[in-house]
């Protein structure tokens, strides 16, 4: 499968990198290169990745993660060898938070925003608040963490850069049910009691947790952890406020899965390293409908390939269900979440052992973990999802990274899928496409006439029905026959967009001399039953699997001579005798 690329390239001015031309272009490429499909790798220079995604409240997307940026300056004197040239034109910005928010339907770029920071950072987390804002999370190159509040209009309003004066990494930031967040990350043991989250007698890393109120108002922070090497990863808050953490403890070479539960005010509760348990890592935790819990960790296999696991457990520690995902190669689950009717939707990554790089991959999930459908995306290089959101409308948004084909530099990757895991779009466009590329042989003989409505006619004179006949003839049923495989193929691949395949009798508006009442609801049965038995040799021997598809989509309709043929002013009775079948789309 082809991504549809929306790329855009720096453009340099002899040594002089000109920024500001980069979005004019990017924003011209995109109304005029997209695709079909809203799979959209966003490309540049030098590094970028997504980390976290939400919807918008007027329904866009919104995404975050950073980008590299690399500014050289023409030289403004003389220099004698080539090393002491570089050195004076390099000026490094680094890494840089950048916010964007996309289109919902087409992908275009509505918004884009960098930070510009004097220290390198790095987003991780983009949590949706009250009144139209948002918190980014994420930290510093030399050590500090990073909460910005940024409002509606794409503008920071609060920042606080915190942690402790040795060095802290910021993992993910959770959405609290009063408006605030949760920063949850590692931070290295210190001795210094001015440091605003110390604990004394911890190890070498510890878990952090910080408390932010709605208006982004710091309220407490913690360490946390045993006097071994442990990482905070990631957290979710209970039915009663408490706080359920996951993380990592590293003993002697050996890593296990640790869970900490502590109060709205951060006390701790219990606290249980689970020492039996393999795990190279910890990655995602959510609460679930039912408030238990369920956290998504990889763990080395007996050949060395990191396998998904999902664990279910409840508030009081007892673990409910686990379930090993195995593949033949690596297989990781980055980040999950709950759909309304209870099914999970997780991403990651996988392996491809025949071009030896990953895929991103998607996966759909029963509440009992077991295995709906697998999705794997991606080229022939590197890709890999980190996050995933659920619209509205059931669909959702997988970002992460991508790369091309002989390139070494990572661009930022954004996926919008159906719930039935299919590659989301321009449906109509992409339906009409379809439609003309599957037919094309029908329609350029005359057998069928495609309309911008996505409605074929049974269009050649030897296929309209003959004055009072419904029965089909042996030319339209053959006709029938031979596109309904390709249609089938068309209805089952976009089955998640589209509402009804209907099926359209038509009639001319005589009738003998009946008078109008009568002439009316002949011609109304009559249409009806060309539907129907039109509707019948599409139903009819087809395997289970497509008659489930159809009965879900079939619907047939009597039209009479309400929408009759007319050429050069006057109503063609034989034209109007007619079928159409037509694919109607979700609104």
């Amino acid at each position: 499968m082809k991504r549809a690329k929306h790329s855009f390239n720096y453009i340099w001015n002899n040594s002089c990198f000109i920024k500001n031309m980069n979005y004019i272009i990017f924003f011209l490429l995109t109304l005029t290169t997209l695709q079909a499909n809203y799979n959209i790798t966003i490309k540049g220079p030098f590094d970028s990745n997504l980390y976290d995604v939400t919807q918008d409240y007027n329904d866009d997307i919104s995404v975050v993660g950073f980008t590299q940026n690399y500014h050289v300056e023409a030289p403004k004197e003389v220099y004698h060898d080539i090393f002491s040239q570089l050195a004076s034109q390099n000026k490094s910005e680094g890494e840089q938070i950048r916010l964007m928010r996309l289109n919902q339907t087409s992908g275009a770029i509505e918004y884009d925003f960098e930070t510009s920071l004097p220290q390198f950072n790095r987003a991780v987390a983009l949590v949706k608040s009250i009144n139209h804002s948002y918190f980014v999370g994420g930290y510093t190159q030399n050590g500090k963490l990073l909460l910005l509040k940024v409002n509606d209009k794409r503008r920071i309003t609060h920042k606080k850069i915190f942690g402790t004066s040795n060095f802290s990494q910021m993992s993910k930031l959770t959405a609290l049910r009063d408006g605030g967040v949760l920063a949850i990350g590692s931070s290295m043991t210190t001795r210094d009691r001015g440091d605003d989250i110390f604990e004394q007698g911890l190890g070498l890393n510890d878990f952090f947790v910080t408390r932010f109120d709605k208006n982004a108002n710091m309220l407490w922070s913690r360490k946390y952890g045993t006097e071994f090497d442990d990482r905070g990863i990631c957290a979710t808050e209970a039915y009663d406020g408490s706080i359920i953490i996951a993380g990592t403890t590293d003993e002697k070479a050996k890593r296990t899965l640790t869970l900490l539960r502590i109060s709205e005010r951060g006390d701790k509760i219990w606290q249980r390293r689970y020492t039996d348990s393999k795990v190279n890592d910890v990655h995602d935790i959510i609460r679930l409908k039912n408030q238990t819990f369920l956290i998504a960790l990889s763990y080395y296999n007996s050949l060395n390939k990191k396998q998904a696991r999902l664990i279910n457990f409840d508030l009081q520690e007892n673990i409910l269900a686990s379930e090993n995902i195995i593949r033949n190669s690596d297989f990781v689950i980055k980040a999950i979440k709950e759909a309304s009717n209870q099914t999970l939707i997780a991403v990651g990554y996988t392996t491809d052992t025949i071009n030896a790089n990953s895929d991103g991959v998607a996966l759909h999930l029963t509440n009992g973990l077991k295995l709906l459908w697998e999705k794997k995306l991606g080229g022939k290089n590197y890709d890999a999802f980190e996050n995933v959101a659920i619209l509205k409308d059931g669909s959702f948004v997988a970002v992460g990274q991508s790369s091309f084909n002989g390139s070494e530099v990572e661009n930022m990757w954004v996926v919008k899928l159906s719930r039935y895991g299919k590659v989301s779009g321009h449906t109509h466009t992409s339906i009409y496409k379809e439609l003309e590329k599957n037919f094309a042989k029908e329609i350029k003989s005359e057998q069928l006439l495609l309309k911008k409505d996505l409605s074929l006619t049974l269009y050649d004179s030897t296929l309209h029905f003959d004055i009072g006949v419904s029965t089909l003839n042996t030319k339209q049923k053959n006709l029938i026959k031979s596109i309904k495989p390709r249609l089938l193929k068309i209805l089952d691949h976009y089955h998640d967009r589209i509402e009804n395949l209907s099926i359209n009798g038509h009639t001319s508006s005589v009738w003998n001399d009946y008078k109008f009442e009568k002439r009316y609801l002949k011609n109304m049965k009559l249409s009806t039953e060309r539907a129907y038995n039109t509707l019948e040799v599409l139903f009819k021997s087809n395997s289970k699997k497509d008659m489930k598809l159809l009965s879900e989509l079939l619907q047939s309709s009597g039209n009479a001579y309400k929408k009759t043929i007319i050429k050069k002013g006057k109503e063609d009775k034989k034209a109007s005798q007619r079928v159409v079948i037509q694919i109607e789309l979700k609104e």
